[in-house]
């Protein structure tokens, strides 16, 4: 039990110093380059026009629609005599 308090101990310690010299050291300063600026200041832009907004909206509401078509279909399908009987039927076992 001894050894393993030791080591924990020693352990905090030279963790402790790696933190204390991580604290002292200055990390230099990000300056983005001009090109990058250029690029986030005309997505900015962008989406701050009425169109963009629109044209997020309604590829949303269109997937929506899409997904509530595919699920109404695959109802329709399933409710049609000629499909589900064959799908929720047991399939005949063959005898030999």
């Amino acid at each position: 039990m001894q050894f393993d308090k030791e080591y924990f101990d020693a352990l905090n310690r030279s963790f402790d110093a790696e933190c204390h010299k991580l604290e002292e050291t200055e990390l230099p300063e990000f300056m983005p380059s001009e090109q990058f600026t250029e690029n986030m200041e005309s997505l900015i832009h962008c989406k701050r026009k009425p169109y963009f907004k629109w044209i997020a909206t309604s590829s949303r509401r269109v997937a929506c629609i899409i997904c509530a078509l595919v699920v109404l279909s695959t109802i329709t399908v399933t409710q049609v005599d000629a499909i589900r009987i064959p799908l929720h039927k047991e399939p005949l076992k063959k005898s030999l």
